[in-house]
């Protein structure tokens, strides 16, 4: 087989510590270059140390990428690898990449022996099994990872990793050791906590002592208000192990403080702990919301939003153009505009005025309906006259084609009786629409009195119900602002 001269090699471990398994790689990636006659240059070989070949995206990878981007230039003939898994251990990924350096002309190598060789008779059947198959694989290694390290958790044992401040894991005999200078500062935090200091004042308390914190990495900082917090719920320090939903008491492992000074520091840190906003107070309240309107469309209703630091009413059309004042309008402006017309306006009126334009257009509506329900009524009353009449007719006539005829008018008859029903049914419920919309008018009718001050003491619902009931919605002009009330009147609002 003739091979090119140009040659790459890529090697991966998922962690840092694994130095033997990448100088392993990199000794069985150039034996195999020498086997195959090929000399492999040190600075042809990618590595990709501490990189998970699982939870690692590959477009994170940063020496992977540079080895595929060296192949789709052309600068690449042969790629050797130990096994599949250092590629990736994820399905998909490994198809793609074994793809695309096909396409671009790169054979891959596998170094080590037992791997199954790339280049099959059966070609891409073949990779895509090894694919699912190295998925699998590390799918069942996580699996046995999680329950070696739960059952470990359920004997008493450290399984966390580095266990934070004032302790310090011993690899070789696998416990947690106390730091004696950071247990220390431990129990001066839980102890002031205790004595109901907030983590604010411990914190600059400790800063003043000039008490710095070390980190795993050596760098030193100062105390903050969130390590503070951090320290004092930690349940490490009564020697307690919290992992996997499972609180343990860790095996041989004493408390630093008592339980009951924890716990007085625990209820400390809950008082100076904010509760968390719920999602729905995330919204600004907007009393005028679904009254404001585009004029150049009056079914287009303006959408609250967040712009800046600032909820706007903002139009959703997008025929309104960005230099369009009426585009976006800040919420407290326009309600702080409504309001004062408003006041203006009902000011200005005398209360017999005020009273017929709240309530004319309702008693002009209820008489209506109750003209049509006493015409519907009598029509009921004709109807089943008629019907009874008929109906006696019917079974005293003893001719069989003049009782088909009756038969005939009685079925229409009972036809027409129905729909006036129906229709009656119909504004007996506008009917009691109508009569609650009298009751809440007359609620209304004091705040609209004695506006300022009536309409201050109602809480945000009740404020937007009002304005509900005395406008029927506000347009919105590039230099003017409309107040259309239910009684059609306009409020000029100049913008």
């Amino acid at each position: 087989m003739n091979f090119s001269k140009e040659v790459s090699a890529y090697i991966r471990a998922s962690t840092n510590q694994q130095q033997l398994t990448l100088e392993f790689q990199k000794r069985a990636n150039i034996e195999a270059a020498k086997n195959l006659g090929i000399i492999l240059k040190e600075e042809n070989i990618f590595t990709d140390a501490g990189v998970s070949g699982f939870t690692t995206p590959m477009e994170q990878r940063k020496n992977l990428q540079a080895v595929l981007k060296k192949a789709k230039k052309g600068e690449v003939s042969q790629l050797i690898v130990f096994k599949r898994d250092r590629l990736t251990r994820r399905a998909r990924e490994y198809l793609k990449i074994a793809h695309s350096l096909q396409v671009h002309g790169v054979q891959i190598i596998f170094s080590d022996p037992a791997e199954h060789p790339f280049t099959t008779d059966y070609g891409w059947m073949v990779e895509c099994v090894f694919a699912a198959l190295l998925q699998k694989e590390c799918e069942g290694i996580r699996e046995k990872v999680i329950l070696g390290l739960k059952t470990s958790h359920s004997m008493g044992l450290w399984t966390g990793g580095q266990p934070g401040f004032g302790f310090q894991y011993d690899k070789n005999s696998k416990e947690l050791k106390v730091i004696r200078e950071e247990a220390a500062a431990v129990k001066q935090i839980i102890h002031l906590l205790a004595d109901g200091k907030s983590p604010q004042k411990i914190a600059q308390l400790l800063n003043e002592q000039n008490t710095l914190w070390a980190s795993r990495n050596g760098k030193t900082g100062k105390w903050t208000t969130a390590k503070i917090k951090q320290i004092g719920s930690n349940p490490l320090f009564l020697g307690i192990s919290e992992r996997f939903g499972e609180k343990v008491h860790l095996k041989d492992q004493k408390p630093i403080v008592d339980s009951r000074i924890w716990q007085q520091a625990q209820e400390t840190l809950e008082k100076y702990t904010p509760a968390s906003r719920s999602k729905s107070s995330k919204k600004k309240a907007a009393l005028l919301e679904g009254l404001v309107c585009c004029a150049q469309n009056y079914e287009t209703t303006f959408r609250v939003r967040k712009l800046g630091k600032k909820y706007k009413y903002c139009c959703p059309d997008s025929n309104c153009t960005q230099d369009c004042p009426s585009k976006r309008i800040n919420i407290n402006e326009l309600e702080s505009m409504v309001f004062s017309h408003c006041s203006h306006w009902f000011s200005s009126l005398d209360n017999r005025v005020l009273e017929k334009k709240t309530g004319l257009v309702l008693q002009n509506r209820l008489h209506e309906i109750e003209t049509k329900i006493n015409t519907l009524n009598s029509k009921n009353e004709r109807l089943a006259k008629e019907i009874s009449r008929h109906s006696d007719n019917y079974c005293r006539e003893t001719h069989e084609f003049k009782k088909r005829q009756l038969d005939s008018k009685i079925m229409k008859l009972h036809e027409q009786k129905t729909e006036i029903e129906e229709k009656m049914s119909h504004f007996n419920t506008a009917q009691s629409e109508l009569y609650a919309l009298g009751q809440r008018q007359d609620k209304v009718l004091p705040i609209l009195k004695d506006w300022e001050k009536s309409f201050a003491s109602l809480n945000f619902n009740e404020q937007k119900s009002v304005y509900n009931q005395i406008i029927k919605f506000i347009l919105i002009h590039p230099f003017r602002i409309e107040v259309l009330t239910n009684d059609t009147e306009i409020l000029g609002v100049a913008d």
